[in-house]
C-alpha cells in the first residue's frame, strides 16, 4: 500500500513541512495584517493557512474562503513561495494518482491522516477527518509590490461557457426524457438544426469575492482570492474596503456588448444557447 501511495505521501509531507515553517515564522514575526470576518490575531491568521481539512459529512465541493492583507517580511515571502511550490507539486502528484488509481483516492486521503499518528489523533479529537484537496491545493496569494489600496467586492457576473455538440445535447435531453411535454419541443428544435452547428452550455457561477488591487504607479489588477494576500512590508499599510455582508442577488454588471451568444436559451432545460449569426 505504501509503495502505491509513496509519491503522493512524500509530496504531502513536504507540503506539511513548508506549511509548518511558514506558520511558525508567521507567529514569530507577528506581521501587521487585517482579516475580514475573522479574529484579527496572528494565531487566527496561521489557522487560516492551515485549514486544509474538512469536517466529516461536509460536502467536499464546498470550500472555506478567507479575505485579508498581510505585510510580510522578505523571509516570510520566501517561505510563502516555497509553500506554493510544495502545493503545486502535491497537486500534480494527486492529479497523476487520480488518473492511474481514481477508485483508490478515498483510501489515499484516509491513509494520509493515519500515517501521521499525532496529526490523526488531533484530527479525530477536533472532529476533522479527511484532507480537503481543494483547500490543500490553493496557493497563497503573493504580490511583488505593496498595493496602495485593496477593495474587496462581490462579483456575481461570472459564467462558465463550454462548447457542446448537437449529439451531446441530444443525450442530455434524452436523459431528461424526450417524451415529457416540456422536453419534446426542445428535442424537436434541436433535431432540426445542422449536426455541425456549435452550441454553448452555460452555467451561472456562484457569487465570489474579488480583490481589486491598486498600486502606487497607478496600475490596477483584479484577482479572485480565497486566502489573505501577502505583499512586501512597507512604511505604510494599504487602504482597504470590506465587502457587503451578503452577495448581490442580481448580476453586478451589464452583459457585454460583444456577447457571442443569443440572449435567450435555445434549450432552457439544459442551459444550452445558440451562437449569434454573424
Amino acid at each position: 500500500m505504501e509503495d502505491q501511495f509513496a509519491p503522493v505521501l512524500n509530496a504531502f509531507e513536504d507540503l506539511q513541512r513548508s506549511l509548518n515553517l511558514f506558520c511558525e515564522l508567521l507567529i514569530e514575526q507577528k506581521p501587521k495584517h487585517w482579516l475580514y470576518n475573522s479574529a484579527n490575531s496572528t494565531k487566527s491568521l496561521a489557522e487560516i493557512y492551515q485549514d486544509i481539512w474538512y469536517f466529516e459529512g461536509k460536502d467536499g465541493r464546498e470550500t472555506n474562503s478567507y479575505y485579508g492583507l498581510v505585510a510580510a517580511s522578505t523571509e516570510l515571502l520566501a517561505l510563502a513561495e516555497k509553500l506554493n511550490q510544495s502545493k503545486t507539486e502535491f497537486q500534480s502528484r494527486v492529479k497523476l494518482f487520480k488518473q492511474q488509481n481514481a477508485s483508490a483516492l478515498p483510501e489515499l486521503k484516509a491513509y494520509i491522516g493515519y500515517r501521521n499518528k499525532p496529526l490523526n489523533s488531533q484530527l479525530q479529537g477536533s472532529g476533522l477527518a479527511r484532507l480537503h484537496l481543494k483547500q490543500a491545493h490553493r496557493l497563497v496569494p503573493i504580490l511583488d509590490e505593496t498595493p496602495t489600496k485593496v477593495g474587496f467586492n462581490w462579483y456575481s457576473s461570472g459564467r462558465s461557457i463550454k462548447k457542446i455538440s448537437k449529439q451531446d445535447a441530444l443525450k442530455k435531453l434524452e436523459n431528461l426524457g424526450p417524451d415529457k411535454p416540456h422536453i419534446q419541443p426542445q428535442w424537436l428544435n434541436l433535431s432540426s438544426i445542422n449536426d455541425k452547428e456549435p452550441l454553448a452550455l452555460v452555467q451561472d457561477l456562484a457569487p465570489i469575492i474579488r480583490a481589486n488591487i491598486q498600486f502606487e504607479n497607478g496600475q490596477r489588477k483584479a484577482s479572485n482570492v480565497a486566502l489573505p494576500i501577502l505583499f512586501p512590508e512597507h512604511s505604510f499599510f494599504p487602504e482597504y474596503s470590506e465587502p457587503p455582508k451578503e452577495a448581490p442577488t442580481e448580476r453586478t454588471r451589464s452583459r457585454r456588448s460583444d456577447n457571442k451568444l443569443e440572449d435567450h436559451p435555445f434549450l432552457p432545460s439544459i442551459r444550452v444557447y445558440k451562437y449569434r449569426v454573424k
